[in-house]
């Protein structure tokens, strides 16, 4: 039934050339992905945050509020990842999600062809502490991996050692 309304919808906007998304998942299945999800969240961020945030901007969005589909963000963090344990990760975080949680995706129009089938929060600028409240953060890891990718890292701190130049 599910991937009959994930079909239908795309069967109604696709003669119109408009860019659509939409998927069905089993939430039976998001315990487990969630937990492989808090795994990977730990590996990724002893990874380069450069690489990361790169990843993050790169992967496709919907709308404001830092909405981005999660599998093109694995996706484009395997391709660039140099931790072997991160890339394995994320691959079976990525099978899990597959095989566990999606019943079915479709998209239409260029914009969202890398979407494949789950958008979260990953905020570009900064991370909203009203998400704290929500299960999922409560429950999981993945909000202290958004408010370590998106925190400022410290100016280094000025030199305030005497130098041969302003010695008295």
């Amino acid at each position: 039934m599910a991937a009959a309304a994930v079909q239908g919808y795309k069967a109604f906007y696709a003669p119109k050339g408009t860019a659509t998304t939409q998927s069905a998942i089993r939430t039976s299945g998001l315990v487990k992905y969630r937990q492989l999800l808090d795994a990977w969240a730990d590996l990724a961020m002893q990874e380069d945050k450069a690489m990361l945030t790169e990843a993050r901007s790169a992967a496709v969005g919907f709308g404001g509020a830092g909405s981005k589909d999660l599998t093109h963000f694995m996706e484009l963090v395997h391709a660039k990842a140099k931790s072997a344990a991160l890339k394995a990760k994320t691959v079976e975080v990525m099978n899990q999600f597959y095989n566990k949680v999606l019943v079915d995706n479709a998209t239409t129009g260029d914009k969202f062809k890398k979407a494949y089938g789950l958008g979260v929060y990953l905020p570009g600028w900064s991370f909203d502490t009203n998400y704290n409240e929500l299960a999922w953060a409560k429950d999981g890891k993945w909000d202290e991996f958004q408010q370590w990718l998106t925190a400022k890292d410290a100016a280094p701190a000025a030199n305030t050692h005497a130098t041969e130049g302003n010695i008295r």
